[in-house]
């Protein structure tokens, strides 16, 4: 299984890799600044099956 680190994850396009390789049943690190960012992408990933 290959992990991917999602630098700089935001809404938008860091969402939509992540869910992408999330439900392809990849590992994926979501790294920000903001920690209430992460939180937020993370419920959204979880919800989603990601």
């Amino acid at each position: 299984m290959t992990t991917f680190a999602l630098i700089g994850a935001g809404p938008g396009l860091g969402l939509a890799t992540a869910r992408r390789f999330g439900k392809a049943g990849h590992s994926v690190a979501l790294i920000a600044r903001n920690p209430g960012r992460l939180d937020q992408l993370k419920k959204i990933t979880d919800e989603h099956g990601a």
